[in-house]
């Protein structure tokens, strides 16, 4: 499923870059240098505290709230296509209320989308009853179950007339 893609603000945009010219200058080692973990995460709270008005907090089971109806928002990102996104058990109070934003990173092209922008519940994988440790969903999955978004939250219409990749 094709999605609308734009441009990494040029903070993040450096470090895509700079992980292109590593791949160019050692070229013969077929390394992809792929930032991943706390690294894409961060990278995905940031631009999506950005292009959707999040406030972002330091919190269990939430990464922020949006500022236009403080709704409680969990941020997820891959850099890769072909990657998953991880879930934990959630033990927040009003755990139906959170709002998922995942992003996908190409990093060969310094750009993202917006994989995912409504409720989590929606596709959250199930847990178990008592069961800890992360379960996984994959880009592919998470873009089969997207569809229409019932309740997405308003991009900043400023950050999209600039980072829009025409």
């Amino acid at each position: 499923m094709l999605r609308e893609k734009f441009y990494l603000p040029d903070a993040v945009g450096q470090i895509a870059r700079a992980r292109n010219d590593l791949i160019d200058h050692y070229s013969d080692s077929g390394l992809k240098f792929t930032p991943d973990g706390k690294l894409v995460g961060d990278l995905g709270e940031a631009v999506a505290a950005q292009m959707f008005d999040i406030d972002i907090v330091q919190q269990n089971y939430i990464d922020g709230y949006a500022r236009h109806d403080r709704r409680p928002v969990q941020i997820k990102a891959t850099g890769r296509a072909n990657g998953s996104f991880l879930f934990r058990p959630c033990a927040y109070e009003s755990a139906s209320e959170i709002h998922l934003i995942a992003l996908i990173f190409c990093w060969d092209e310094c750009t993202f989308s917006v994989a995912y922008n409504d409720r989590e519940e929606l596709v959250r994988p199930k847990y178990l009853e008592g069961q800890s440790g992360q379960k996984s969903l994959t880009v592919s999955s998470l873009l089969k179950r997207s569809g229409v978004a019932i309740n997405p939250l308003p991009a900043n219409q400023d950050f999209i007339a600039k980072y829009r990749k025409i």
